[in-house]
């Protein structure tokens, strides 16, 4: 059995059949979006994924995913000749604050979490929309990606943001050891909060 299963419609994470909180969870940005482009956002994920995986049927592209579809590859043929070196996360919304503690959670997870199997992440080099547990802060994600050119030189954490007119913005979030104590502070009030029924 595999240590995490993920329920996507109800976006509920287990670990070993126990429910686990997720980053988003942890971080609990604000709601106050539209479940449009919630939607539209779980469509160019799902055709990302699928690209990777060599499994798009690019002529079930909806229009409005396409733009989107258009810079993730741009971004792939641009990161050809000179790689990206960390982890990411892709976006296809407006930047928001919130975002750089969530690809430090997924960066955390990298270096301290388990994938589905069992096996430390730290190992892995090439991945896309991997699932993990953190053992120690107890809790779960999904990866973008992960892209680990050179493990001697720094690891970075990026934001891709895509954008509606076929072109993409690539941000490397500073800070890292900052903003990683950040989060995981939040995952230690987090579950603190449920011990203590506040």
């Amino acid at each position: 059995m595999a240590l995490i299963t993920f329920n996507e419609q109800e976006h509920i994470y287990k670990v070993e059949g126990v429910t686990t909180p997720s980053t988003t969870q942890i971080i609990n940005p604000p709601a106050d979006y539209d479940i449009w482009y919630a939607e539209r956002g779980r469509a160019i994920h799902k055709a990302c994924e699928l690209h990777m995986l060599g499994q798009l049927d690019t002529e079930s592209i909806d229009p409005v995913i396409n733009p989107y579809y258009e810079a993730f590859l741009q971004f792939l043929d641009d990161t050809k000749s000179s790689p990206i070196n960390g982890v990411l996360d892709i976006k296809s919304g407006v930047p928001q604050a919130w975002h750089s503690l969530q690809i430090a959670a997924y960066y955390e997870l990298w270096r301290n979490g388990l994938d589905e199997n069992n096996a430390p992440l730290v190992y892995v080099n090439e991945a896309y929309e991997i699932r993990c547990y953190h053992p120690l802060m107890r809790y779960c994600g999904t990866i973008d990606m992960i892209s680990i050119a050179d493990k001697d030189k720094p690891i970075d954490m990026y934001l891709l943001y895509l954008r509606d007119n076929g072109k993409y913005i690539l941000d490397v979030v500073s800070s890292r050891s900052k903003t990683v104590n950040k989060f995981l502070a939040l995952a230690s009030a987090y579950h603190i909060r449920q011990e203590f029924a506040i």
